[in-house]
Formats: C-alpha cells, structure tokens, sequence
C-alpha cells in the first residue's frame, strides 16, 4: 500500500485561503465592524424570510436560534463598540 499524504487544500484553492485570511485579519483589527456585518447578514437573510412565511417556517431550534440572533445580535457589537471608544478615550 503506499503513502497517500493528504491533500494541500491551501495550494488546491488559493483564493478561499486569501479570503479567509482577509476576513480573519479584518476581524482581529476590528472586531465590532466585523461582527456588526455578521449580525446585519444573518437579519437580511432571516428577517424578509420570516415576514414571508410566518412563525410557521421556524419550528426548528436551529431556526429559532438564527431569528434570536437576528433579532438580539445588535447587542454584541454594539457592547464592543462602547468598549473600544472607552479604551480609545483613555
């Protein structure tokens, strides 16, 4: 039997890679823009869904985890933006 070494999927798909390097460097520079566009993504997506079908299509626990988010997930990066204002101030 001979040695099959697992695939590079770094050099097999360079682009994915540079994105995700993109978008982890974005998030390490500035978490609170980042996971505000993480937060108005999943709304855009849930939200019209939910105006549309009703609280019918959201009996899943999952599903109902997405519409929380969506609905709460303002907090978050709103809590680090007054963070980093207080740190930048200081």
């Amino acid at each position: 039997m001979s040695y099959q070494p697992e695939p590079d999927t770094e050099q097999e798909l360079p682009k994915l890679f540079a994105l995700k390097r993109r978008l982890v460097s974005f998030k390490n520079q500035r978490p609170a823009a980042f996971w505000f566009r993480t937060w108005l993504l999943t709304a855009v997506i849930v939200l019209p869904v939910l105006l549309m079908s009703g609280f019918e299509g959201f009996q899943r626990p999952s599903h109902k985890a997405l519409l929380a988010i969506s609905v709460t997930g303002w907090v978050y990066p709103f809590f680090l933006w007054i963070k980093q204002r207080k740190e930048r101030d200081q």
